[in-house]
């Protein structure tokens, strides 16, 4: 910071006194709260992601399974849920 003869009056020690208090205290904290928001988001994206990938394949085994539908529409609707599925895999890709 100096020593006391840097500085002409209280206004100009203030000023400083108040830059280092941002630049040392203020900043570093909300740098890490922001860090810890959008890791905390992330999780929260991704966990909504698996279950609606999830829920699109329990959808789809269903419709296997089902007597109700049969034959070239099934397949269709089948494949239809398997591609939007598949799109939720480039929101998040898999860490290799």
């Amino acid at each position: 910071m100096g020593n006391k003869t840097d500085y002409k009056d209280g206004k100009a020690f203030g000023r400083k006194l108040e830059e280092d208090h941002i630049r040392h205290l203020v900043a570093p904290a909300l740098k890490a709260k922001k860090e810890e928001l959008e890791e905390a988001c992330q999780q929260a994206m991704s966990e909504s992601v698996s279950a609606t990938q999830k829920a699109l394949r329990a959808l789809a085994d269903k419709l296997d399974s089902s007597e109700a539908m049969m034959g070239q529409f099934s397949k269709a609707l089948k494949t239809s849920i398997e591609t939007e599925s598949a799109k939720y895999d480039e929101i998040f890709p898999e860490k290799s």
